[in-house]
Order: C-alpha cells, then sequence, then structure tokens
C-alpha cells in the first residue's frame, strides 16, 4: 500500500513537471509586444507621426512619408562630417 502512494506522488510530480515545467526562453529580435516604450513615442511626435513599423530588412522602426521610408530614430544619431570626425 505505501509504494502505491509513492508511485501516484511520483506521477503527479511527473505530470506536474511536463505540464508546467521549464518554460522556453523567448528571445526579441524586433519590437516587444506590449505598449511602445517612451523613446519611440517622443520620435512619433517629433516627426508628426502616429504609427511606425519595425523593418526587418535594417532592423529599425521605419514610417514612410511621401512614399519614401525613413527611418525614425535617425535624428538621434550624429552626422559624421570632414574625416570621421563626429560634431
Amino acid at each position: 500500500m505505501k509504494y502505491f502512494f509513492a508511485v501516484v506522488a511520483m506521477a503527479g510530480i511527473a505530470i506536474g513537471y511536463l505540464l508546467y515545467g521549464p518554460q522556453p526562453v523567448v528571445i526579441y529580435t524586433g519590437p516587444r509586444p506590449g505598449p511602445a516604450p517612451e523613446g519611440i513615442k517622443r520620435a512619433h511626435r517629433y516627426h508628426g507621426i502616429l504609427a511606425s513599423q519595425w523593418d526587418t530588412e535594417i532592423g529599425e522602426y521605419v514610417f514612410y512619408r511621401d512614399g519614401q521610408r525613413c527611418r525614425l530614430l535617425a535624428y538621434l544619431r550624429k552626422k559624421k562630417v570632414g574625416k570621421g570626425v563626429n560634431r
């Protein structure tokens, strides 16, 4: 009888492990689901747009203006002037 309880307990542990065991790790390479970060919201206000999308080709957020693809966060980058000197 004591072996019966041991087997039932082990079966319960095994089923619990299979159902609720280690979950796979999710790594997002693009935008994360959920509300947009504050930096993205500020960039939308800066450009005067309401929406942007993730472009997998260049790995950045983009929006379209007058038929051209524009990078959303390009205004944050420093421009190179002369021989690679950033100003």
